[in-house]
């Protein structure tokens, strides 16, 4: 199956010769790997789960750093808190990025499975 349309046929056509191929191949890895679905959704929560406890965890040490070295400037506390939170998300954002993609490469570790 060439992915590469043919001067004389239209989107529509290309679209039914290419894509519908590719959703029963998809539905068809689904069957024959259940686990594949559940992978993919234990992967993502566990990458909320992880990206959240790492943003919260590290917020109150970006925030509590931030507060003591510019301690008694009200503005520069402010704009701390505001970097605080911001390297807080990135770090959240990074450690959940890592703990999803740790799950698809290794599949769900020994420890979740029931």
């Amino acid at each position: 199956m060439s992915l590469i349309p043919d001067p004389a046929e239209t989107y529509g056509e290309h679209g039914e010769r290419t894509v519908k191929p590719a959703a029963e191949q998809r539905d068809a890895d689904l069957e024959r790997d259940p686990l594949a679905a559940g992978t993919h959704v234990a992967a993502a929560k566990a990458g909320i789960r992880t990206g959240a406890q790492t943003a919260s965890t590290s917020f109150a040490g970006y925030a509590i750093t931030s507060q003591a070295v510019t301690w008694g400037d009200v503005g520069a506390q402010g704009v701390g808190l505001v970097i605080a939170l911001g390297s807080a998300l990135l770090t959240g954002v990074a450690a959940g990025t890592v703990s999803y993609l740790s799950f698809i490469g290794k599949g769900v570790p020994a420890e979740y499975r029931v």
